[in-house]
C-alpha cells in the first residue's frame, strides 16, 4: 500500500509504503528481498519478513521499521504470504511499529500532521493505491 500526503500551504509531500520483503544477509543485516533482479544470496537466504516505510512525525521522516518476522525463512514471496495468512498466530512474532531511530510510533495515515518544512501547513492524504 502506498499512501501520498500533501501539506496544504507548503509544496511538500511524503510517500509512505510496505509491505517490503526483507532478508538477513551473511553479516546478519536486514536487506529488501526485491521483486525483480533479486541477489542470488536472497533467493538462497529467503524471506525473513515485511517491512514498512512510514513517517516519524518525532524525527520528521520516513522510516523503515519491521512489522512481521517468521520463525523460519520462506521460500519465496507467495510461500511468504502463504505462511502469513494460513498461520497468523504460531508462525510469526508481530513487532509495533515504531521510528528504529527515536523509538516513536511511525504513521502511514498523515491527515492533519504538520508540514516538517514550513509547520504551517496540515496534511491532507491525497489518494492511497496498492503497489
Amino acid at each position: 500500500m502506498v499512501i501520498f500526503g500533501n501539506a496544504t500551504n507548503a509544496s511538500f509531500s511524503i510517500c509512505t509504503s510496505g509491505l517490503y520483503f526483507y532478508y538477513f544477509n551473511k553479516s546478519g543485516l536486514r536487506r529488501r528481498y526485491g521483486h525483480l533482479g533479486r541477489s542470488e544470496e536472497a533467493k538462497e537466504t529467503g524471506i525473513n519478513g515485511f517491512t514498512v516505510e512510514w513517517y516519524c512525525s518525532k524525527c520528521q521522516s520516513l522510516r523503515e521499521a519491521v512489522v512481521l518476522q517468521f520463525d523460519h525463512p520462506q521460500n519465496g514471496p507467495i510461500a511468504a504470504f502463504m505462511e502469513y495468512w494460513n498461520n497468523l498466530k504460531s508462525a510469526h512474532k508481530d513487532f509495533e511499529i515504531v521510528c528504529p531511530k527515536c523509538g516513536a510510533e511511525l504513521f502511514d495515515y498523515l491527515d492533519g500532521f504538520s508540514c516538517p518544512k514550513c509547520e504551517k501547513g496540515k496534511f491532507k492524504e491525497d489518494g492511497r493505491f496498492m503497489s
